[in-house]
């Protein structure tokens, strides 16, 4: 007999099935068999036996699939011959057709297969095409399975949309019948089902005792030969199926008002005779409805309905209730404001998103009476691309009070694995540009970075090292297998052979056009041997893994592979143990395929990554507190709070279009599979699950632009079906909008630390930075004590002047900043950009000035690899040399005039000043510089200048050869030049108690404007143009410790930065003005 229950509530229905299980139990050695969705229905349905009865014992749970499967064989008689792979899994599956196909491409029907098997590497196209037409073929065997019986009696299929299809059936044809000859006996699913209904209908007694009781929990929507199989099952024993049913009335003939529109126009008639009630059942529940439908449809069945009356409060249990009733509300209903039942959460980015759920959830289990982070599960499309967001936000100290338990299921292993992937990306060395990121990386991973005895430190090192040697991709100059041709530099023979010339060598010779570079002292060099060794492995495989071979070859170079690239301890026993288990399951399953012909390497790539990404991490599901897991149908377990992440159009419903050949897409019926309608019934299952609370999150605008992004379909029918009968209370908003939390781009704005609002953070962290932004620029409120300060060094203070605000934060408070986000490069230069121009002037003129050439300076520059490749380096080269062809002229005057450094202390400003004074040419400061005549070049100028005269070691005017302008300072009593200096010398005082309003071009093109007009007003437009972003050049205001010390933009309006910035450069351009006569 057929037992149905039905009901809305999981949880009632697994109270009833412990009863019925607890009520009449089976003798004690018997198995109870209970047939399951997937492992964490069992294990929750495992943990309500356990707390019935006591005890959770001799239960035997499996998928429907393997209990019918299990009970065929059992019935036959049949014994699998070995432990290998299943003769029709969808892996043996794919590698069947790939051995018939190469010899059925030739007959008529297959051109279009032919056509797409001849491109670049065939065998990989051949083994993706097999999938397909495996994952289709098992599709067929359980909606579509006549076609195959009759495909296998070689009777073809009638119907015109399955013309021009004949091939299907030869190939279908073909795999059987050569299945058949090597493993006589091997039925697959839908004969051996077909086989078992047979055995099952008829009246002879069965060769073995059925169980007395099988119980299915959960099962959702069956195939239909599953369900001919338990109704044929039913004649013979009891069958209990548990089945999740949203509403108790019959609601599988009702249709959505969309259909209805659409019919009213189309098919008037049709229309009449159909009836619509609750528009988010009849839009969301259509996968679970031909299920429910085509059970009840039969006459041998006794259902039980087990419906109740939803307990959770404010919208979400008036929503669960409709939806029970398969109605609507007659009237609109109020909104209470403080309705936390039902949230709509918008952020900025996946990672804002987890942020605002950690805040919701710890709001949640302060505020709910008995709430555990057990009670809580949140979901996503897909949860990998969560992973890294929620193990940074939710890892943290037990002792922190944010602290959550938490566990990740439902994982893909070999991406979130690093030896994984790292094994996989090995694998692909041949497909690979050798990009410095990547190999890096790779040595980055643990087991591999102790393979080679590479630390942190020396990653560190070897990084800031094969960066200065300008390596970018690729192993040398050959061509990669594509056909792109390799750098003639840039690459990691060029950037290792620099590295390892600078051992013997100094940076300023060549050898044999090689410019060495210093390693970095005796670890550099050690370093540097370990990457060589590194470099030599990477070489060896990248060549060897490109021929095809047998799998046992492959199985012999890979296990030699693991050894050389990964250390084996006790910390990578396991992964490397799951590593060496696939290499021997895949090799058994391509045995068993029959397939021992050669195999190319990106075909055993595929199969490899296939097996290690369907490592089931469902293990981790319900294993204590906060539970993160997949969007999987058949998950409708109860929890008190229930959460969506990612709910935008583009990420759900999923969408998987169907091939071109699939056949069932063509012929469509009622109950087939739709990924569309499975996750809108997700979402319906999600909504009923919840006890006490439902929050979906989505990304709702773009963290660069701010433009909106669209929601997810049912998350926009819910919305707008809460905006149709629900009224918020005075509140002109609508009733969504009114449940919605738009969070900000930043977790530090200060909406979160503001009290009686509607945002709230518990990230303590932020709320310095939240008092920051509310009163911007207050970086240091009061000066700092004044250091105890008894001499200076002259680079100290030059480079304190060359930007103050550097100065404060990196020699008061010691926060070095740096430059900027530190990426490693990967591509070769195309062309130089203005910073590199600049230094390619400055090596110039450096050269020149010390008795060298342009052209040894160019050959250097050139082979450090720092120029475009081929024409575009020579031309970029030939423009910057006639660039500055007046500056290499004058340096090379220079180079021939007595030049020395000396050295010099005095006392100024209550301290002793002290350094060494360069650039001394016949007894005059003569410079040259390959920047404009701006604050940040003539302030250092001066000040060099200043100390040659007070210590008298200038006679005569300074020169300074900008690339713009030539400036002469005039020379100076050392007593006026003591007090100017005296008067720095105070100012870098200030400067190291309190941040300085003082840019040396902002400040200087301020005084300079000042000086010629006069008019405030427009000296400060004029500075506003150099502290501003232009259109070719970044302001000072963007520098970022000026932004971090004054968080304010208009900080060059104020009264302090216009009194120091004549205070500093007008004794400057006074001396100019002279030096100009």
């Amino acid at each position: 007999m057929l037992y149905q229950y039905h009901g809305n509530d999981m949880d009632v229905l697994r109270k009833c099935a412990c009863t019925l299980l607890g009520a009449a139990p089976l003798a004690p050695l018997v198995a109870e068999r209970v047939m399951v969705p997937n492992i964490g229905m069992a294990k929750w349905l495992r943990a309500g036996i356990a707390a019935h009865s006591g005890i959770a014992a001799n239960l035997r749970m499996e998928s429907p699939a393997a209990f019918l499967d299990g009970l065929a064989r059992s019935l036959s008689g049949e014994v699998r011959q070995h432990a290998g792979a299943h003769a029709w899994s969808k892996e043996q599956l794919a590698l069947r057709i790939m051995r018939e196909l190469p010899s059925l491409q030739a007959c008529p029907g297959f051109e279009a297969v032919a056509h797409y098997l001849d491109g670049s590497d065939p065998q990989r196209r051949l083994y993706a095409l097999s999938l397909r037409l495996a994952e289709l073929f098992d599709r067929y065997l359980l909606y579509r399975y006549e076609w195959l019986l009759a495909w296998e009696s070689g009777t073809a299929v009638a119907g015109p949309a399955l013309a021009g299809n004949a091939w299907q059936a030869l190939l279908w044809r073909a795999v059987v019948e050569r299945l058949q000859e090597e493993q006589p006996g091997q039925l697959h699913g839908a004969r051996r089902l077909q086989q078992l209904i047979d055995d099952l209908g008829g009246t002879r007694a069965l060769p073995v005792a059925l169980p007395g009781r099988i119980v299915g929990f959960g099962l959702g929507s069956l195939a239909p030969l599953f369900v001919e199989a338990l109704l044929a099952l039913a004649n013979r024993t009891d069958v209990h199926l548990f089945q999740f049913n949203p509403s108790n009335t019959y609601w599988y003939d009702t249709e959505s008002e969309r259909t209805l529109a659409r019919w009213r126009v189309e098919e008037p008639e049709r229309a009449a005779l159909s009836t619509s009630g609750n528009p988010l059942l009849d839009a969301w529940g259509r996968a679970g409805r031909s299920g429910l439908a085509q059970l009840l449809a039969r006459d041998l069945t006794d259902v039980a309905d087990l419906f109740c009356e939803a307990t959770a409060p404010g919208v979400l249990g008036a929503l669960q209730n409709d939806l029970l009733h398969h109605d609507t509300p007659g009237q609109r209903r109020s909104l209470e404001r403080d309705d936390g039942s039902l949230v709509f959460a918008e952020a900025h980015s996946r990672l804002r998103e987890v942020e605002a759920l950690q805040d919701q959830l710890l709001h949640l289990l302060a505020a709910v009476e008995g709430l555990r982070p057990r009670d809580i599960v949140v979901m996503a499309p897909d949860i990998g691309v969560y992973t890294g967001a929620i193990q940074a936000v939710f890892t943290l100290p037990h002792h922190d009070p944010r602290h959550l338990p938490f566990t990740i299921a439902d994982r893909d292993g070999s991406t979130t694995n690093t030896l994984l992937q790292a094994f996989l990306h090995l694998l692909r060395l041949p497909e690979s540009r050798f990009e410095r990121s990547a190999l890096l990386a790779l040595l980055g991973v643990p087991a591999i970075g102790k393979r080679f005895r590479i630390g942190a430190d020396v990653l560190e090192s070897l990084r800031e090292r094969t960066d200065a040697a300008a390596i970018r991709w690729g192993l040398d100059a050959s061509p990669l297998p594509d056909g792109t041709p390799g750098p003639e530099r840039n690459s990691w023979r060029f950037g290792l052979e620099r590295l390892l010339l600078g051992i013997a060598f100094d940076e300023d010779t060549l050898y044999d056009g090689i410019a060495p570079l210093d390693p970095g002292g005796l670890d550099g060099m050690e370093g540097v041997g370990r990457l060589a060794g590194f470099l030599r492995h990477i070489e060896h495989y990248a060549t060897a893994l490109v021929a095809t071979r047998p799998m046992r070859a492959w199985t012999e170079l890979l296990h030699a592979l693991l050894a050389d690239f990964f250390c084996d301890d006790p910390d990578t026993a396991e992964d490397l143990a799951v590593l060496h288990r696939a290499l021997a399951d895949t090799a058994s399953a391509i045995d068993d395929a029959g397939h021992d012909g050669p195999l190319a390497r990106s075909v055993l790539h595929d199969l490899l990554a296939a097996r290690l990404a369907a490592q089931d991490g469902s293990h981790d599901f319900l294993r204590g507190g906060v539970n993160f897991c997949q969007l999987t149908p058949l998950r409708s377990i109860p929890f008190r709070v229930v959460c969506l992440l990612g709910m935008e159009a583009e990420a759900f419903p999923r969408s998987s279009p169907p091939p071109a050949f699939d056949l069932m897409a063509r012929t469509p019926r009622a109950g087939d599979p739709s990924q569309r309608d499975d996750d809108r019934h997700l979402f319906l299952e999600a909504l009923l699950s919840a006890r006490d609370h439902f929050y979906i999150s989505r990304v709702a605008r773009d963290e660069r632009n701010d433009s909106k992004r669209e929601p997810a379909l049912p998350l926009s029918e819910l919305r707008n079906h809460i905006d149709d009968w629900w009224l918020p209370a005075n509140d002109g908003r609508s009733a969504s909008a009114v449940l919605t939390r738009e969070h900000r781009l930043k977790p530090f704005d200060r909406v979160y630390f503001e009290e009686g609002g509607v945002l709230s953070s518990f990230r303590s962290e932020w709320l310095p930075a939240a008092h920051e932004r509310s009163a911007a620029g207050i970086f240091c409120a009061q000066p700092l004590p004044a250091p105890a300060i008894d001499e200076l060094a002259l680079d100290t203070l030059l480079a304190f002047m060359r930007n103050p605000c550097r100065g404060f934060l990196e020699q008061r408070l010691g926060v070095r900043l740096g430059y900027g986000e530190e990426v490693d490069a990967d591509e070769e230069p195309l062309a130089l950009d203005a910073l590199e121009q600049w230094q390619l002037r400055e090596t110039l003129l450096a050269t020149v000035l010390t008795g060298g050439s342009a052209a040894a300076a160019s050959a250097r520059f050139t082979a450090s690899g720092q120029l475009p490749h081929g024409f575009a380096g020579t031309r970029a080269l030939a423009r910057t040399l006639d660039s500055c062809a007046p500056l290499l002229e004058t340096a090379s005057a220079w180079a021939a005039l007595d030049t020395r450094s000396q050295s010099f202390a005095l006392e100024s400003g209550g301290l002793r000043l002290h350094g060494i004074l360069a650039g001394l040419r016949d007894g005059r400061l003569r410079r040259i510089s390959a920047s404009k005549a701006h604050g940040n070049t003539l302030l250092p100028f001066w000040i060099s200048h200043l100390c040659g005269c007070a210590c008298n070691l200038t006679t005569g005017s300074a020169e300074l050869h900008c690339a713009d302008v030539l400036r002469v300072l005039p020379p100076l009593d050392p007593a006026q030049a003591r007090e100017h200096l005296a008067g720095l010398v105070r100012i870098y005082r200030e400067g190291q108690r309190r941040p300085l309003p003082l840019f040396p071009r902002t400040s200087f093109a301020y005084a300079q404007a000042l000086r010629k007009s006069g008019n405030p007003a427009q000296a400060l437009k004029t500075a506003g143009s150099q502290f501003e972003d232009g259109h070719n050049h970044p302001g000072e205001g963007s520098d970022r410790n000026v932004r971090r010390v004054f968080a304010q933009p208009d900080v060059i309006f104020d009264a302090g930065f216009a009194a120091l910035a004549t205070r500093v450069f007008d004794p400057l351009l006074a001396a100019l003005d002279e030096g100009a006569r």
